[in-house]
Parts: structure tokens; C-alpha cells; sequence
């Protein structure tokens, strides 16, 4: 899954009407349904369509336009308003805009301009199709991350693209204290929040700054790391610097020293040293002290001098004998060539979309040839041999584990692109819920034995 942050009005008056309206009304919904709907059109004909559709839906409170569907363990609500799927913790959906237009206007304002409206979306992969459930994780989890899990949101889930989708609007002003969060960082925040929620539910990962590592860790992904997966730098000469970058500079961030007699013999397993000039750390070459160095703190703040001292203590310099103090130590040669080594990435062995792929989604093609897929039940039973089952969700067909129920589901028209509604409707009896005992029926000769996260080639797809 991946968030991205629209850009937005630079003058601080985005509107929360708006953005709502944007968010949780159809675009499917015509504006003469509204105007139909809604006799307050010719009194104000500057109303958007979120105005005049919460003017009928709330003079009717036809559930057909809003009705409740769950209250979450935290009181927030789920609600179906006109076909769209929405999560919020205002009062209510209708006078949402209204809330947080109240509590913008006492917040405490660092400038004038400060636009209290905050706007992001989540995205998932085309073939994926999350649980409701699993989407209102996910808006809490980013709200959390962002330091907004006390503000007032709304949430809606779109299904208008190939990629199922999830708008948040939410108030960045404090419904209690009145103070503004400058969301910094706000971007990286929710990339890292985007992993931990795909090693969480199993969705597809995604690119990001924050990327997945060996042993399910989380870790930035470094300049160091893009320069080595870079193409062009792939085959060239190794600079100095990149020799430096690659070996001690990378093994002191994986393994951090608290002490300078640990970091001048980490520096000397490389063949270098610690040199001090002008304030400034320099990591000089051991073998050639002609070679011109490498100011330590162009690797990062965290290695200018003020920070390693304040953690270290005052600068003790290099022992005479560092170089003796290690086994074989190593050493720079600027006529090095790199590897032409494939780029790897942290990516599923095998997704459930992939298990599908390989088993139904050959089946039931050659099936619909042979003239044997005439009703839905066929469909049924051939997805029930592989240990899995279809449903209706998003107003699209997904396919579930059967073994596993929180295993996200993923839509059937990416495992089959003939495998839609539209078309299941179209055989015997059209379509048909997946009988409660399908796999007392049918016995599953294989399943889905579930996704790990390993290191693979890198590749465009």
C-alpha cells in the first residue's frame, strides 16, 4: 500500500465542506439526482453536492442515503452514506464540516494563513481488495502516526479506479487544547506506517522511503542503499567515498559503538583512520596518507563532531598502533570495478493472488472452453479445491482464504480478467453466494500456505 498527500491552496482557506463533499459523495451520483432530491437547490444555488445531498438524507434519514453499519471498539462510526463506505468520529457524517469548521475557529494559530485542513490518501495495489475492517485499521494506524489519533476525520472509501483507495480528511486542530499540528515530517510518517501495516495484514508491499528489510524490520532507505541499486553507478570505478560509505560507515550504522577507541579499531578494520582538522572529522586512508579524506559528517548530522562528542565524550585520538590492534585489515583500491550485481528487494515469495493465479485462475479458463463453467456453483467448487472462496466486496468479486480469514482478499478479475460480476451474472442462475459447506462439499486438495518476506531480484513489474 502507499499514501500520497495532495497538494493543496497555499493561502490557508481550504474548506472542510468541500473537502468532504470531495470524499464521501459518488461520482457516479448525477447532479440531477441532487437537484431532484433537494429543494433547497433554487435558494442556494451556491451549495455544493455534498450540502444538497445531507439536506435530503437528513429531512428523509432514508437509510437507503445513511445508515449506520457498526460503531468501532473506539466509538467511531461506520457509515453507508449513498452507496460510499465512511468512517468518522464527528458528531455525525451530515454536520461533520460543520464540526470541524467550528474547532478550526478557536484554534491557536501560529500565522494567520495556517490551513487547519489536512488531506491524504491510502492506496493499495490493483489486485488487492482489503476488508472494511482492515481499511479502518489502517486510516486509526496513519492517524496515530501522524499525531492526529484525538482529531476529528472523515474517511471514504473509493472504488472509482483500479486501485481501491481511501481519502482521510481530517482537522488539525486538537478538538480539546486548540493547538495545530504541523504534521512535520508528515510524508516519511506515513511511508514507515504504510510497512508496518503491510507486515500487519499481509498487503503487497509497496515502494516508499521507509522500506522492509530481513528479519521483518523497517529501516530508511539510505542514499547509500538507492546508490546501489542505481543503474548507472553499477560497472564504474569505486570512489573513496562510496568505499568508505559501503564498509564502515554502513557497519557502524548496523552496529553502533558507544566508545572512540571502538570506532578508531571499527575504522581500522578498513584500512582507515580518524583525523581532526579545523573541528571537523576527516576518515583518511590508511595505506595512502596522500589520499585526500572524507569529512565524517557528510554521511549524516548524527557524525558531525558536536553530536559524536556529546555521546562519546571528548575526543580521544588514534592509537599509534590502531592498525596492529586488528586482524588484516582492508584496504581501498581506487582501480576497483563494481559487480554488475542485480539489485534486490524485500518482496512475497508467494502472494495469494499468485496461489490463485496458479491453480483457479488456470482451471476455470479451460473450463469456460470445454463448456463446463455453467453456473456459479462450478465456479464455487473449482476455487474450493484450492483451499479458497469468493465473495462480494467493494461491489467487485474477491477472492478469500479459506484457511486463513484475515488474510487479505484480492479481487478475482486480477486472477481471471473474465471473472467479474457482470459476467457471473450471465451464467445459470446468475450469481450465488458461496454455499456455508463448500468445503465439506468439495475437499481442498491443496491451500494457500501463507506469504514471507524475502530477498529477491529486482525487477520492473
Amino acid at each position: 500500500m502507499n499514501a500520497v498527500i495532495p497538494k493543496k491552496r497555499r493561502d490557508g482557506k481550504s474548506s472542510f465542506e468541500d473537502l468532504v463533499s470531495y470524499v464521501s459523495v459518488r461520482d457516479d451520483m448525477t447532479d440531477e439526482e441532487l437537484d431532484l432530491s433537494s429543494s433547497s437547490q433554487a435558494e442556494q444555488p451556491h451549495r455544493n453536492r455534498f450540502s444538497r445531498l445531507v439536506d435530503y438524507a437528513t429531512r428523509l434519514r432514508n437509510e437507503s442515503f445513511v445508515a449506520l453499519v457498526d460503531v468501532m471498539k473506539d466509538g467511531c462510526e461506520w457509515v453507508n452514506f449513498y452507496g460510499v463506505t465512511c468512517f468518522h468520529n464527528c458528531t455525525s457524517l451530515e454536520t461533520a464540516a460543520a464540526d470541524m469548521e467550528y474547532i478550526a475557529q478557536q484554534a491557536h494559530y501560529a500565522k494567520d494563513n495556517t490551513d487547519p485542513v489536512f488531506h491524504y490518501i491510502l492506496s493499495w495495489q490493483a489486485h488487492e481488495s482489503p476488508r472494511p475492517e482492515q481499511i479502518y485499521d489502517s486510516v486509526r494506524h496513519t492517524l496515530k502516526s501522524l499525531g492526529l489519533g484525538e482529531h476529528q476525520y472523515v474517511s471514504a472509501v473509493h472504488t472509482d479506479t483500479d486501485n481501491l483507495h481511501v481519502h482521510v480528511a481530517v482537522n488539525r486542530v486538537h478538538p480539546v487544547t486548540g493547538y495545530l499540528n504541523c504534521l512535520s515530517w508528515s510524508q516519511e510518517k506515513l511511508s514507515r506506517a504504510c510497512r508496518e501495516l503491510e507486515l500487519k495484514h499481509g498487503f503487497a508491499p509497496d515502494n516508499g522511503c521507509w522500506v522492509h528489510a530481513p528479519g521483518n524490520r523497517i529501516v530508511r532507505k539510505t542514499a547509500v542503499e538507492r546508490d546501489r541499486q542505481n543503474a548507472w553507478t553499477r560497472g564504474k570505478k569505486q570512489t573513496f567515498r562510496e568505499y568508505v560509505a559501503q564498509t564502515a560507515v554502513a557497519g557502524l550504522r548496523s552496529e553502533p559503538v558507544h566508545d572512540w577507541l571502538s570506532l578508531h579499531r571499527r575504522l581500522a578494520e578498513d584500512g582507515l583512520y580518524l583525523s581532526q582538522m579545523d573541528g571537523k572529522f576527516l576518515v583518511m586512508d590508511g595505506w595512502d596518507r596522500n589520499r585526500e579524506g572524507v569529512q565524517l559528517d557528510s554521511f549524516g548530522p548524527s557524525w558531525c563532531a558536536e553530536k559524536l562528542m556529546k555521546k562519546m565524550g571528548d575526543y580521544t585520538p588514534v592509537p599509534k598502533d590502531i592498525f596492529s590492534q586488528v586482524e588484516a585489515p582492508g584496504r581501498y583500491n581506487p582501480d576497483f570495478i563494481a559487480a554488475d550485481v542485480r539489485p534486490e528487494k524485500i518482496a512475497e515469495t508467494e502472494s495469494l493472488q499468485q496461489y490463485a493465479c496458479r491453480h483457479p485462475g488456470e482451471r476455470l479458463p479451460e473450463m469456460a472452453r470445454e463448456g463446463r463453467l455453467e453456473n456459479c456453483q462450478a465456479i464455487h467448487r473449482t476455487l474450493a479445491e484450492a483451499g479458497l472462496w469468493m465473495r462480494v466486496q467493494h461491489g467487485h468479486l474477491v477472492i478469500c482464504d479459506g484457511y486463513d480469514h484475515n488474510q487479505t482478499p484480492v479481487r478475482a478479475d486480477s486472477v481471471w480478467s473474465l471473472l467479474t460480476l457482470d459476467n457471473v451474472n450471465q451464467l445459470d442462475g446468475g450469481w450465488q453466494p458461496v454455499p456455508t459447506d463448500i468445503f465439506r462439499q468439495v475437499t481442498p486438495t491443496e491451500r494457500f500456505r501463507g506469504r514471507r518476506m524475502e530477498s529477491c531480484p529486482a525487477t520492473d513489474k
